[in-house]
């Protein structure tokens, strides 16, 4: 099954590559806007990555303020440590 979104730039380069009657010029640009957005979907990648990272911590931590010693030794060593 197709996703949107997922590796889209590289699906449409043969198609865009195919369009008849393009100048070198209009490739070049073209393969600049492709890779510009590559770079910024790869940005914004990393960056959700790392939000997403400090929710987990976050919630990790509300958790551990809700246990009590035992449980909290318990915890730590049947999940994973997100801060790795």
């Amino acid at each position: 099954m197709d996703r949107p979104g997922r590796g889209r730039v590289w699906r449409d380069r043969p198609l865009i590559e195919k369009i008849p009657g393009l100048t070198e010029k209009q490739k070049e640009e073209i393969s600049d806007l492709l890779k510009k957005q590559q770079e910024e979907m790869q940005k914004l990648r990393d960056e959700t990555g790392i939000k997403m990272n400090e929710l987990r911590e976050a919630h990790r931590e509300k958790i551990m303020n809700l246990l009590n010693e035992e449980q909290k030794k318990w915890f730590e060593s049947n999940t994973p440590d997100v801060r790795k």
